[in-house]
């Protein structure tokens, strides 16, 4: 969970953090000079400037721009590498030192270089999918692929960083699954597109407010299922049909009132491309039901 304004919250949530990069840097991954490394150091600034009560010579737009950020960012990453008990693990490590890398602000994020954060999407999938209780495989070139009650199943990952775009991407996506389907020789095969629209609704810049805390997820879901409403013509049925659904993803930073402080609020919703009687239908229905309990309250 991310840190909230108590200090037993943000004690607990930088431990976390420095318990993953002790993580890391047994398995020998680097951690200095990486983005991560830069959200701890701004998070050890912030504890000096709280313990010597210079917050209000600190608080201009421009340092809780960037805290706002590193808390962002580095929570996502602490959830893609908290599920995992092996770091270690074929395929894993090469995606952690991708992830690590690259622009450090989603602000100035371009698409050139969005490399790092499309893997850390495809390893908060990977993560969501074996809390679910399947066993992920990263060793392949497919972005998530897992057997689903005895069948393949591959999961082809798009952050969509402009709404333009999203109908192009989900094609994309098709017709990358139509092919791992073909080449896995298995006519159970089936797979699912993941659709990340946090950039969409954040580009950098956006914090949603709640009143409390228990709102956020309420707040959350409602911003999701907005943006879905809005979109639906372009989530409509795709060419191929091995296709199951779209599992379509958001995470907004929210601002709360009341005790003040801040948290990362998710949301996630299966959009079924199959009749729910049929039986890609029904084994939608069944994966849903797996992860569902799984989900960010």
């Amino acid at each position: 969970m991310p840190p909230k304004s108590r200090a037993g919250d943000w004690t607990v949530y930088r431990k976390r953090l420095e318990d993953l990069c002790d993580r890391l840097k047994r398995e020998n991954l680097r951690v200095d000079s990486t983005r991560l490394d830069s959200y701890r150091k701004t998070f050890a600034e912030f504890d000096r400037i709280i313990s010597k009560g210079q917050i209000r010579q600190w608080a201009d737009i421009a340092n809780f721009e960037t805290l706002l950020n590193d808390l962002e960012e580095s929570q996502e990453i602490l959830e893609a590498c908290d599920q995992f008990s092996d770091l270690g693990k074929p395929g894993l490590r090469d995606r952690i030192e991708k992830m690590l890398s690259g622009q450090r602000e989603l602000a100035r994020e371009t698409l050139a270089k969005g490399g790092a954060r499309n893997v850390l999407f495809e390893l908060v999938m990977a993560a969501r999918i074996d809390r679910a209780g399947f066993a992920v495989d990263l060793d392949r070139s497919e972005d998530v692929s897992f057997r689903m009650f005895g069948r393949p199943c591959f999961v082809e990952c798009k952050r969509i960083l402009s709404a333009n775009k999203l109908r192009t991407r989900i094609e994309e996506a098709a017709k990358q699954i139509g092919k791992r389907c073909i080449d896995s020789r298995s006519s159970k095969a089936r797979g699912i597109i993941a659709l990340d629209v946090s950039k969409v609704e954040n580009p950098g810049t956006v914090l949603l407010t709640c009143s409390i805390s228990d709102k956020v997820g309420s707040e959350v879901r409602a911003h999701l299922q907005s943006f879905v409403a809005m979109h639906r013509p372009e989530l409509e049925p795709v060419q191929e049909p091995r296709v199951l659904a779209f599992y379509i993803y958001l995470r907004l930073p929210v601002a709360i009132l009341q005790p003040i402080g801040f948290w990362i609020g998710k949301s996630a919703v299966f959009y079924l491309l199959h009749h729910s009687k049929s039986e890609d239908g029904r084994l939608t229905l069944k994966l849903k039901e797996h992860m569902r309990d799984r989900e960010d309250p």
